[in-house]
């Protein structure tokens, strides 16, 4: 706030726009996003008063804040405009950047078949960038823990294990900070449930002094079920419970965290966005049982972190927000026998 306050008292453009960068970065992560809105707005609609890189970041950074606000639609025409002026600069390198942020926007539509091509796609290396606000790295980490493979999961392990041993050499606080929680979520899609209550506590005692929530609330409600176990270990309860008040709607449902989804843009008329896959119509005809997440896992062997991640997707695609009305909607569907 002092920069920003020299930035405008000497007229300096870039001064102003460098700090209302970080100031963005600041309210984004603190969950405020109304303010984060309006800092990284700045930002993107100054072209010219900073590098190409420092603008990129901030175009990114509010596509994500307009994805936290449910203005899907908004975020994705950000994107789709930045990327031509892009193309007509003959910037691939930064290009890259803001397709790995449309894939980051994919997930959040549901459209994990999109993210996954773009994530076979891109190189992850030089690994530069890491200090910055986005990291396309983690995005394709997400896209592999969103596939939920034993391939996709070895090769988010990889590129995870590859950013630590960079992070911790740099001695990059924020960059492990955005790195911890998506380890935390393919240790326990692994069934590792220790060493995921392990990283989750170390990413909570780093997130705590600066107030950081949404490096948790963007990875929905796998990782809201996470932090609710944490609590329960009686590990920072007051800040976890501000964490999880954090997330939209967030409900307990059979002792399962539950989130409600984010609106998509142009939904379209059919009442599923994309047809339920195979596994993905067990975990219903389970769910319709009353089976809790560990019962589930057991009979399809599959871990309890892919449970939820399977259930997660059939609310995405149900447009609903608990067991309970997933069941209800697909028997009125016709995608289960009525009971």
């Amino acid at each position: 706030r002092q920069y920003l306050a020299v930035g405008r008292e000497y007229h300096l453009p870039e001064a102003t726009a460098v700090s209302q960068y970080y100031l963005g970065c600041i309210h984004y992560l603190q969950n405020d996003l109304l303010a984060a809105e309006t800092d990284f707005s700045a930002v993107a609609n100054t072209p010219y008063t900073v590098s190409l890189n420092w603008h990129t970041q901030g175009v990114c950074g509010l596509a994500l804040t307009y994805r936290a606000l449910g203005k899907l639609e908004q975020a994705g025409e950000l994107l789709t405009e930045f990327q031509n002026r892009l193309i007509e600069r003959n910037n691939f390198a930064l290009l890259e950047v803001v397709k790995a942020c449309q894939a980051e926007l994919d997930l959040s539509h549901g459209n994990i078949a999109q993210a996954i091509r773009w994530a076979e796609s891109y190189d992850p290396q030089p690994f530069v960038g890491l200090q910055m606000f986005y990291i396309p790295q983690l995005t394709q980490v997400k896209a592999w823990l969103a596939q939920d493979t034993a391939n996709s999961r070895e090769r988010a392990g990889s590129l995870l294990a590859q950013l630590a041993e960079i992070i911790s050499k740099s001695y990059l606080k924020s960059a492990r900070l955005a790195m911890l929680p998506l380890q935390v979520l393919l240790d326990d899609a692994q069934g590792q449930e220790s060493a995921a209550l392990a990283n989750l506590e170390e990413a909570v005692t780093l997130a705590e002094p600066s107030g950081i929530l949404r490096v948790f609330v963007d990875l929905g409600p796998r990782m809201a079920d996470l932090l609710a176990r944490l609590r329960q270990r009686d590990v920072a309860p007051e800040y976890v419970a501000r964490i999880l008040a954090a997330f939209p709607e967030s409900t307990t449902d059979h002792g399962q965290a539950t989130i409600e989804p984010l609106p998509l843009a142009d939904r379209p008329s059919s009442p599923l966005i994309e047809p339920l896959t195979d596994r993905e119509m067990d975990v219903l005809a389970l769910l319709a049982q009353r089976l809790t997440n560990k019962e589930i896992a057991a009979q399809l062997f599959i871990s309890p972190g892919t449970v939820r991640q399977h259930t997660y997707q059939i609310y995405q695609k149900l447009d609903v927000h608990n067991r309970r009305k997933a069941v209800a909607k697909a028997q009125t569907l016709g995608i289960l026998p009525p009971t």
